[in-house]
């Protein structure tokens, strides 16, 4: 499962970049933008200037999703991704958003190597839908932009114990869960255990969270709880490991943070399935679940009491495309305003006088499998 995840998840040659409406990146910048439709996602500060480029005509509405005419004609709006640095939070303001105008709907597309679809709404179970959960949950740490380093998310600070066995966790003060009720570290520990436990469906970090002291006996089923998760206080937890194991934060980093109060009615062995991920689910994330149609789309609004800041933008909504070219046709069309593109695709694209072309890294393992059933010479060690 851990393979599947970063299957989705990690690209290091950049074979994946973003294609945004040219207009819209103008926006984002602080340019009029007379007949956009919608609003942007956020652009690199490296991005270049769009203020020469013709604003595209109005779009026709998305068939597949609900029209986002109603929403309010936005200049600009890239979501706050970045909360100040802390001393665990290298380069943490190269997070920073551009300046930008508050409202405005964005439509785009989640798919193709990054990505699973809308109905892969589960976080345990993320698969390459990282980029879109992460607007709905948070994690205790996260990357900065560049991926060359952690930073808090839902933690302000942490700290390791002499014998590298301890992890200490500082939550932040005054996060709120979409529900206004208050994130605690109950949360955390109830978290990493319905990841860990096997009725609840399956959880792609549970592997490596076993290395938690208790967690393979949890697991297995021989205990009820884990001792290696402490909660010391609301704004506490310690974690403790069997033995020292440095890949915990980053484990961590691909570990959603669910709500207690409200996942844990459901029963444990409905979890994995449970219509709770598409109906009412609760995050401390940007946006909060507002609509969703199975195999069509799925819409979530903007969270004011976002712990990092109101997000600019008023909506997103992600159609379901089966696959990238289908969905650069829609762009294309004006009918959403990102898309991902291969690098087969990049320059045509660079072509397209209202859209351009964002690079950036995005941590996406690609791989190719042997079959050996198909050819015994796959099982020879010699050839792997």
């Amino acid at each position: 499962m851990k393979q599947n995840w970063r299957n989705g998840r990690r690209i290091t040659t950049r074979l994946l970049a973003l294609v945004v409406l040219l207009s819209l990146i103008a926006a984002c910048g602080g340019a009029p933008a007379t007949q956009n439709p919608t609003a942007a996602p956020a652009a690199p500060t490296a991005a270049p200037a769009a203020t020469s480029a013709p604003a595209p005509t109005s779009a026709p509405a998305p068939t597949a999703a609900p029209a986002a005419t109603s929403a309010p004609e936005p200049t600009a709006a890239p979501v706050p991704t970045a909360a100040p640095a802390t001393n665990n939070e290298p380069n943490a303001s190269a997070g920073n958003p551009e300046p930008g105008t508050p409202g405005g709907t964005m439509t785009g597309a989640w798919v193709g190597p990054c990505c699973v679809g809308v109905d892969n709404a589960n976080p345990m179970n993320a698969g390459g839908d990282h980029h879109w959960l992460d607007k709905i949950y948070s994690h205790l740490v996260t990357y900065d932009v560049g991926y060359k380093g952690l930073m808090g998310d839902l933690a302000e600070k942490w700290s390791v114990s002499d014998d590298n066995l301890t992890w200490t966790f500082n939550l932040r003060k005054g996060v709120k869960w979409h529900d206004g009720s208050d994130f605690t570290a109950d949360d955390v520990a109830f978290s990493i255990e319905v990841c860990l436990d096997p009725k609840a469906g399956g959880c792609v970090q549970a592997s490596q969270l076993a290395a938690i002291k208790g967690g393979k006996d949890f697991i297995d089923g021989k205990a009820t709880s884990i001792p290696g998760l402490e909660v010391a206080d609301p704004l506490t937890i310690k974690i403790s490991t069997e033995t020292p194991n440095a890949a915990l934060a980053d484990t961590l980093a691909e570990t959603y943070i669910l709500q207690k109060a409200s996942l844990g009615k459901v029963p444990r062995d409905q979890v994995g399935k449970s219509a709770y991920w598409t109906t009412k689910p609760i995050g401390t994330g940007p946006f909060k679940f507002a609509k969703y149609e199975a195999g069509q789309f799925i819409e979530v609004e903007r969270f004011d009491d976002y712990f990092r800041g109101k997000p600019l933008l008023d909506k997103l909504i992600r159609r379901e495309f089966k696959d990238p070219a289908t969905a650069l046709l829609a762009f294309d069309k004006g009918e959403i305003d990102f898309a991902y593109v291969t690098a087969d695709e990049v320059e045509r694209e660079q072509q397209n006088a209202n859209a351009i072309v964002i690079p950036g890294p995005s941590q996406v393992d690609n791989a190719i499998t042997m079959n050996p059933a198909k050819n015994g010479a796959f099982s020879n060690p010699k050839c792997n």
